[in-house]
């Protein structure tokens, strides 16, 4: 006496779970879970004060590139 084949089980679970995990995955915007990651940190403000940096930052590199 064996174990049962679960194998069949095994795969329909598997879809079902692969189905959610997509819809899921459309309901999200990158930017979406962007803030959802940065919430912790202070959310907003966080990923203002990032934005803020990269534009001061970027005219720099720009100038740094050209020589």
């Amino acid at each position: 006496m064996g174990l049962p084949d679960v194998q069949p089980l095994q795969a329909a679970l598997l879809a079902e779970i692969e189905k959610k995990m997509m819809a899921d995955l459309e309901r999200f915007s990158p930017e979406g879970i962007v803030r959802a990651w940065l919430s912790p940190l202070g959310g907003e403000q966080f990923s203002d004060a990032i934005g803020s940096w990269l534009r001061q930052a970027a005219p720099n590199m720009a100038k740094s590139s050209k020589t």
